[in-house]
């Protein structure tokens, strides 16, 4: 008899639970769907910046560098690519994956995608500061380093 009662206050504590989180998803995704009918009533796509490492940030160069690219034809119809097809729930990141040295006087900068599992990367860029020069790094090309030109010219842009 005592079994009996355990095993129906399991099998009640394990019912309650699934209707319990059963609900929480239906609020989840009730929320999710007001935040991507407000993405989709914006115009400009949006991009997250990431920090590699969290204790620092990106300085007001850094930042500059980051708008140059973001404002790259190529770049902006990644991003609102991006936001279509996942309903507003990924946005293009940007990460900074070198800053310039003595040996390379470029910005490197990692345009891509959080999806879920890792970064990753559909863009490479170097951009130089003084004057202002944006270089694609080609890594389906052996790390061919091309103008932006070369690059738009190679894929019919």
């Amino acid at each position: 008899m005592k079994s009996f009662k355990v095993l129906r206050f399991i099998t009640l504590w394990g019912l309650l639970q699934f209707f319990l989180i059963s609900n929480a998803q239906t609020a989840t995704r009730h929320n999710n769907s007001t935040k991507i009918d407000r993405l989709k009533s914006t115009k400009a796509p949006v991009f997250e910046k990431v920090l590699i490492d969290s204790s620092n940030k990106y300085t007001a160069q850094e930042n500059k560098i980051f708008d140059i690219v973001f404002r790259l034809t190529e770049v902006k119809s990644l991003a609102r690519y991006l936001e279509k097809k996942t309903n507003g729930q990924r946005h293009l990141q940007m990460l900074l994956a070198g800053s310039p040295t003595k040996e390379n006087k470029y910005y490197w900068v990692k345009v891509g995608e959080d999806n879920g599992y890792m970064f990753v990367t559909h863009y490479n860029f170097y951009v130089y500061k003084n004057p202002t020069r944006i270089f694609y790094l080609d890594t389906h090309q052996g790390d061919k380093v091309l103008s932006l030109e070369e690059f738009r010219r190679k894929n019919g842009m």
